[in-house]
């Protein structure tokens, strides 16, 4: 399965900050791994995984005509 974090699911610590989006290897990390502009984008709970699923909090970002982040 894929990420907008990379090849492979990996657990990150994000931020929202007014329109920027942050993510970061864990909590105390200092340094964020990547960021990207959110504006207009709509947050909801990603709503195919199964109940069993092992991937917790996940969800995804949306904005008609562009990139869906997941």
């Amino acid at each position: 399965e894929h990420s907008f974090f990379g090849s492979e699911w990996q657990k990150r610590w994000c931020v929202l900050n007014r329109r920027t989006f942050y993510y970061y290897a864990n909590e105390k990390s200092k340094q964020p791994k990547g960021t990207f502009p959110i504006e207009h984008y709509s947050a909801q709970l990603a709503s195919h995984l199964r109940k069993d699923s092992r991937k917790r909090c996940c969800f995804e970002l949306t904005c008609p005509g562009k990139r869906t982040y997941e």
